[in-house]
């Protein structure tokens, strides 16, 4: 695909497989519209795992590899900085098998997950280099983040962490009604 399609970077669909050795439903990565729109998916919040990244090692250099100061969302932030050199395909197969065990940290995360890929997206934002169009899809998923993450605040019992998270995901999407719906 990479040759055929003149691809500097693929990815592919997956499988979880759970404690007990059974594999999940496919877990699909949708294709981007076009190999150069690929941060479009980004933004959306529809990038592919990394365990299923091809890529050529000069652009992953490139876009400065993972930053490992992040507990969680490095994969995000090297999305963010690989998804507008690269030109991306994506392989409609599962060709690879992520392994899911009770106590890993994607397992444990929670609030943090939230707040570590709504501190990379809001840094993107910030960093001005997206267009008009990608800075809404950018606002609308910081808006659905903000959201999950006040339900969460809420299940816990910290009633201002949700409020404040409610109101985050009111200011990046006022005309959400996910955003209304944590706010109520």
């Amino acid at each position: 695909l990479m040759d055929r399609e003149a691809l500097n970077l693929v990815y592919c669909d997956r499988r979880l497989e759970f404690v007990e050795g059974s594999p999940s439903e496919v877990v699909v990565s949708p294709a981007p519209r076009d190999p150069r729109r690929l941060l479009d998916l980004v933004l959306e919040g529809h990038f592919p795992s990394v365990c299923t990244l091809l890529v050529h090692r000069s652009l992953l250099q490139q876009a400065g590899g993972f930053d490992e100061t992040l507990d969680t969302g490095e994969d995000l932030d090297l999305w963010l900085r690989l998804a507008p050199i690269v030109r991306a395909g994506r392989v409609p197969e599962p060709l690879v098998r992520i392994r899911r065990r009770p106590g890993s940290l994607s397992d444990r995360c929670g609030p943090m997950t939230y707040r570590n890929a709504i501190e990379v997206l809001e840094r993107s934002l910030a960093g001005g280099d997206l267009l008009a169009s990608q800075r809404r899809l950018c606002r609308a998923t910081l808006a659905r983040l903000n959201a999950g993450l006040s339900a969460l605040q809420a299940r816990d019992g910290d009633r201002t962490g949700a409020l404040r998270a409610a109101r985050r995901a009111l200011h990046h999407a006022p005309a959400s009604r996910t955003a209304w719906t944590a706010l109520a």
